[in-house]
């Protein structure tokens, strides 16, 4: 039966199979074995949980001698039954490669070397890495990146942080790393030099996540790689302090950029973001904890923008510019515009793990007709994440009510908001289909509004999270009980309270029965 079949029509049933199949089909016979060892060995250390030996010694067997004479020169010495003359191994193992990964090269490679320095270690990983870039003409993921402590015990001012996994300059790259589609590059690399090396050979990266390090990088070298790029989708950078003139550059995607990432980023010298607002096949746009973008510059990006594909926004902020009297935002343009695609709205501060009065002035808040929009244009939400304040309490419900998809709720309820009618409200309002729900206050509510809460909501949650309030104690925990057993109709799975509640230790075990897991967390205060 096999054998009547084309080698496409196998190659498309083995493709996706998982580790242990393919294995199997290695075993069956040739046609099978050499169609599925190119699946099986694409990326072999992304099948085990813990590192494999094995996957570096059939590595090693593949090495040419040149890189042998250069691991023996330096005191290393090759495991015996692959240095040995009479073992070849049956396949070209390297050429099978699609992804490199230094961080889980280097920690398999440490577990069968482990009587070694990390040095001579961070050795064999450079001539593996060039087996791979000899061997396979097509590398489309390459991940630089090293744990911190990967690199304990390397000295400072050993090369790795500069030219010795400079990939882009060994043998044979410019054309087994021209077809490169994702890109994830950390500040222990010289980012200056790969980034300078891969903009002249990479034309067709997709996907760019890029650690920002003031000492190994320059915007230009950002620049050039995201200019030259074909089919340019996703972009993330991570404290990134440059003085975006990388904006022209990104922007330029507008009609193929997908995915945007703005985590720790200083805005201080960006002068306008309405390139991004004209991306029109954006699906996903985070702002997690950016600092210095100037209010001015986000009103206008808000106003302006056209994102009829926008399927997640995140606005989270982390550093206030306290001068700014209005923290309340227009988003209704915005939402009005993604075409009812929008399932996922976080527009929140990210200072939650303070238990302070300084949470309500480093929040950004969304004005009422933003929440107004909600209730017309995004009732196919599955996840809300935002402060309500008292002047939005009311219009808020009404877009809690339209939203009957959604899943997950993240609400923190400034001082101004009366819970004690405001709790059983919301519990009204709440979809069949919600299975988390958040709720933080600084406030105290009584047990009675708690009730109403749960009492109204006819959802069957999963997770309940009464955040910052220091008035819970046994009552209320019975409360959370009664919804359990006689709405859930079976246990929580989480419950997490505020650590200075005061609940008894003979309440939270007696709890055990309708809650999986209670968890008291801990906050910092200012």
């Amino acid at each position: 039966m096999l054998a009547t079949l084309p080698i496409e029509c196998l190659e498309e049933i083995i493709k996706n199979l998982d580790y242990k199949s393919l294995h199997s089909c290695i075993l069956v016979n040739c046609l099978l074995s050499a169609i599925a060892v190119r699946y099986l060995w694409k990326f072999p250390f992304g099948y085990f949980k813990e590192p494999n030996k094995l996957i570096i010694q059939t590595y090693l067997s593949c090495l040419p001698e040149s890189s042998k004479l250069i691991l023996h020169e330096n005191g290393i010495e090759i495991p015996l039954f692959t240095s040995s003359q009479s073992y070849k191994p049956t396949y070209n193992y390297p050429s099978f490669i699609r992804k490199i990964c230094i961080k889980s090269l280097f920690i398999t490679t440490e577990t069968l070397f482990e009587k070694y320095e990390r040095t001579s270690v961070l050795l064999i990983v450079r001539e593996l890495c060039k087996l791979f870039i000899a061997n396979s003409v097509k590398i489309e993921r390459l991940e630089l990146t090293f744990d911190h402590s990967s690199l304990k015990n390397i000295p400072k001012d050993y090369p790795v942080y500069d030219w010795y996994l400079l990939l882009p300059t060994f043998p044979g790259a410019k054309e087994s790393l021209s077809n490169l589609k994702e890109l994830i590059l950390d500040s222990n690399f010289d980012q200056r030099g790969i980034l300078f090396a891969l903009s002249e050979i990479c034309h067709k990266i997709e996907y760019l996540d890029i650690y920002y390090d003031e000492h190994t990088i320059n915007d230009l070298t950002i620049e050039n790689l995201v200019k030259n790029q074909r089919n340019f989708k996703i972009f993330s950078t991570f404290l990134y302090e440059g003085n975006w003139s990388i904006g022209p550059s990104l922007w330029q995607h507008n009609n193929s950029l997908k995915e945007i990432i703005f985590h720790r980023v200083n805005f201080n010298d960006c002068i306008s973001l309405l390139g991004l607002a004209k991306c029109i096949n954006l699906e996903r746009l985070i702002f997690r904890e950016s600092f210095n973008l100037q209010k001015e510059l986000f009103d206008e990006f808000l106003r302006e923008s056209n994102l009829p594909k926008l399927k997640e926004f995140s606005y989270e902020l982390s550093f206030l510019d306290f001068d700014i009297d209005d923290i309340t935002y227009d988003i209704s343009q915005l939402l009005k515009r993604t075409d009812h695609n929008l399932k996922r709205l976080t527009f929140n501060d990210s200072f939650r793990s303070v238990q302070s009065q300084l949470w309500e002035i480093s929040t950004p808040y969304m004005n009422i007709q933003s929440i107004e929009t909600i209730t017309l244009y995004c009732k196919n939400l599955v996840l809300i994440d935002a402060t309500i304040m008292k002047a939005t309490a009311t219009p808020f419900l009404a877009a809690l009510s339209s939203c009957k998809k959604l899943q997950e709720l993240n609400i923190y309820l400034n001082n101004d908001v009366e819970l004690e009618e405001y709790l059983p409200d919301i519990g009204k309002n709440l979809a069949k289909s919600l299975k988390v729900l958040e709720i933080s206050t600084l406030n105290d509510f009584s047990v009675e509004s708690l009730n109403g809460l749960l009492t109204n909501c006819k959802a069957r949650l999963s997770t309940l999270n009464l955040l910052y309030s220091r008035c819970f104690n046994d009552q209320y925990l019975e409360v959370v009980v009664k919804y359990a057993r006689e709405i859930v109709c079976s246990s929580l799975d989480e419950l997490k309270l505020f650590s200075k509640t005061k609940v008894s230790n003979d309440a939270l075990e007696k709890a055990k029965e309708y809650i999986k897991v209670v968890e008291l967390i801990e906050f910092c205060n200012l």
